[in-house]
């Protein structure tokens, strides 16, 4: 997001096009960029143009479109490259932005928005020239500080990494480097040195300094205009410092005048004065009094008599001086108005817990939702129909702990990944903890249909130990980031701190609503008081093997929803690595077909041999069969280790623990929509729920293996061929697969 020159209109971009939003007025007004992936919108000085660029495969662009209605954009670059990060120059007359690789880009698996090979180019705008004025590996968001012939970048190390770090500034010719600022804050799993701020930007007048951390907005003054080599931290700032936000902060800039900040989370702006914040402290103490007054509760001392009880103080979101921005967005949901019926096919239920197939079963669909499953079903005239004699029928897979990979930053246009786990049957995925927010952006686009993929929820980025809990106020105010402002109702909770912050945790979710999963880093103490402590799902297999009734009954009866992720197995060899060397993935022309080579060589071509006897997966898994023989519940996780075949091995590593082939149907379907809150509508073959469904060639009741022997995958009515994703009905056409350079060779079985 960005603000205009003029401070009165907000540029952004939602569901990959841009889009400007009026401050006082609030009008919304789209911007005609499609059928572009647009992102980084950037104003002209005089507020009349805005720049963006673009992703497609083999590069992107620079683009200039006029803001005003129906105007229509006009590329700036000649060579397609991934660009990202773009500003206007103060006269106007060039555009500097970040180049890395398109070629690299196209063929990697993910990427957090860093390019390979990264360079800070200047785009002329007379001649479309553009010209190298630094190499800038690891820089990011080149803004301008109070000199015209100054850029500012920030030299980040990566996600969760420490390393050099700070606000640096160069002439626009790439000479006379300077570092200005580094801040930090506290650190994350065992470091001790403290995690680098992941953003900071200095105001246009050069005497504040914004910057991220941790998730939370700070503003730092700089006591003038020449700030140099100072490092600083969070906990303890040795320059002028206040905290902005406790909700949290996505995106973050300032006003031309460096008078106002402005900063997203979510689908909410605000803006903020900067004379509200620096004020005296008696003043400042005398504003908390009188809020700590006006916000009490009356409550019983232990003398009977009525006392005052001081509330927590407000949130920072809710200052006076505060002025949010709701901006709601809409497009249509993709879904079939007209009716199929699936004709005499053999369901396979898991509503029950008796493991039956039903023979020559109809199932009506209308509009996306189950209408009738019976046989011989008499539907309306006109509802198209499917004959499946022969085949069998599930319920989509639910994959509970999926880890989608992505091209973060700016927009991919049809992510590998998301066609690589339906083709393989799992029609709903929970990314838990993509780390970034992007993710949110896909959902938008599958559920919208400008994209192919499962139904994929997220947990929204990860709550960890650098958020610093300080109190029970603390939490409420950082997960209602994830409740009110991200639309999520699972979040991830990893390592936050002693057993009293986790009770902060999981008392916040209950009152927000939130379904809080979490994941013990291998301390056994920790799995079992998070179980006590009332959290919704435990992550990765418990770290022990050979538990006893104890253990098998707290798991069972709190309901605690248990992911093993047996593929990356505590305690012994990963699970995955009996999979890699006993299968042949490398002869899976269907994988080939949907994943990037260069990660299927990496993955495939090297792998470490153990002997079956050391292996412990299979063991993890019968632990996990007692619980869910006890009442619990049990969901199959890939952990995103091969996307789309994975879900099958996990699967699979159940049953080699002695999961029937029933109970391990009903993990990866029933259970697992029960796990993460969504059964009321998937997870079985019901009336009234939302038509996903696996069709398979074979019977996986008589094999478990059948799994992948999937004929064609159904979601919410849609019906593609499980072999190319081409799309059967309602409509016939085709999906653009991925283009890789260097498919991997055949190898027989």
């Amino acid at each position: 997001a960005e603000l205009s020159p003029d401070g009165k209109f907000l540029a952004f971009s939602a569901l990959a096009r841009l889009y400007v939003y009026e401050l006082e007025s609030t009008d919304l007004s789209p911007l005609s960029t499609q059928p572009l992936f647009a992102a980084h919108p950037a104003w002209s000085p005089d507020g009349r143009y805005l720049a963006f660029v673009d992703w497609k495969p083999g590069g992107g662009d620079i683009w200039r479109i006029r803001v005003r209605e129906n105007a229509k954009p006009r590329k700036l670059t000649e060579s397609p490259a991934y660009y990202f990060d773009p500003v206007w120059s103060r006269d106007g007359n060039s555009i500097l932005a970040l180049r890395a690789s398109g070629y690299e880009r196209s063929l990697i698996a993910s990427d957090f928005g860093v390019g390979v090979d990264t360079d800070l180019v200047k785009l002329e705008l007379s001649t479309s020239r553009v010209q190298l004025v630094a190499h800038a590996p690891r820089l990011y968001d080149p803004h301008f500080g109070p000199e015209s012939d100054r850029v500012y970048l920030y030299q980040w190390p990566g996600m969760f990494r420490t390393g050099d770090s700070g606000l640096i500034s160069m002439r626009l010719d790439g000479s006379d480097r300077r570092e200005h600022l580094t801040f930090s804050g506290p650190g994350i799993y065992n470091s001790n040195e403290g995690l680098p701020a992941m953003r900071i930007r200095i105001a246009p007048d050069g005497k504040h300094v914004a910057a991220k951390q941790a998730n939370q907005l700070f503003v730092l003054k700089t006591l003038g205009t020449n700030v140099a080599g100072i490092k600083t931290k969070a906990t303890s700032c040795s320059l002028p410092c206040v905290r902005l936000t406790d909700v949290g902060v996505d995106e973050f800039g300032w006003d031309a005048s460096g008078e106002r900040l402005y900063w997203t989370i979510g689908h909410t702006a605000f803006t903020r004065k900067l004379d509200s914040l620096f004020v005296a402290d008696d003043e400042e103490s005398s504003n908390q009094n009188e809020a700590s007054s006006e916000d009490s509760d009356e409550s019983i001392s232990d003398s009977g008599e009525q006392a005052k009880k001081p509330k927590d103080k407000p949130l920072a979101e809710s200052h006076a001086a505060v002025e949010p921005h709701l901006i709601e967005i809409y497009s249509p949901r993709r879904t079939p108005e007209s009716s199929l019926v699936l004709r005499n096919a053999s369901v396979i239920p898991v509503d029950t817990d008796t493991p039956t197939s039903r023979v020559q079963e109809d199932i009506l669909i209308t509009n996306g939702r189950i209408n009738a499953v019976g046989k011989a079903l008499v539907v309306p005239e006109g509802t198209a129909e499917l004959d499946l004699r022969g085949k069998f029928i599930l319920p989509g897979y639910v994959d509970t702990h999926g880890h989608i990979p992505i091209l973060r930053s700016v927009v991919s246009g049809q992510p590998w990944s998301l066609l690589a786990n339906l083709a393989y049957g799992v029609t709903t995925l929970v990314d838990v903890q993509p780390s970034t927010v992007d993710v949110l952006e896909y959902e938008n686009l599958i559920d919208a249909g400008a994209m192919v993929g499962p139904r994929s929820l997220s947990t929204g980025p990860g709550v960890f130990s650098d958020t610093a809990f300080k109190s029970h106020r603390d939490a409420v105010g950082v997960l209602k980031r994830y409740k009110e402002h991200y639309g999520v109702n699972n979040i991830k909770v990893y390592l936050v701190g002693n057993r009293e912050k986790r009770q902060w945790v999981a008392s916040a979710s209950r009152k927000l609503g939130l379904n809080p999963t979490t994941e013990g880093g291998l301390d056994m103490k920790m799995n079992l008081t998070y179980a006590l402590d009332g959290f919704s799902g435990l992550e990765h297999n418990l770290p022990v093997l050979g538990v006893y009734n104890d253990v098998i009954q707290l798991m069972a009866k709190t309901l605690i929803s248990y992911t093993p992720t047996l593929l990356v197995s505590y305690g012994g060899p990963w699970g995955d690595t009996h999979f890699f060397i006993a299968e042949n993935p490398r002869g899976d022309a269907k994988l080939a077909r949907f994943t990037p080579p260069a990660l299927l060589e990496r993955l495939l071509l090297r792998r470490p041999w153990f002997h079956e006897d050391v292996h412990v997966y299979d063991r993890h898994a019968a632990q996990a069969l007692q619980v869910v023989n006890n009442g619990g519940r049990v969901g199959v996780g890939s952990h995103g280790q091969l996307n789309g075949l994975g879900f099958h091995w996990e699967l699979w590593a159940l049953s080699a623990g002695g999961f029937s082939p029933f109970e391990a149907l009903r993990a990866a379907t029933r259970h697992g929509a029960e796990m993460i809150g969504i059964s009321q509508d998937v997870g079985s073959i019901q009336e009234g729920k939302l038509a996903d469904f696996v069709i398979l060639n074979s019977n996986p009741l008589e094999d478990i293996r059948a799994t992948t022997d999937i004929h064609a995958v159904v979601l919410h009515s849609v019906v593609r061929d499980a072999e190319t994703l081409a799309e059967v009905w309602p409509r016939q056409s085709k999906v653009t697969l991925p283009q890789w350079e260097f498919p991997p060779k055949k190898v027989s079985n």
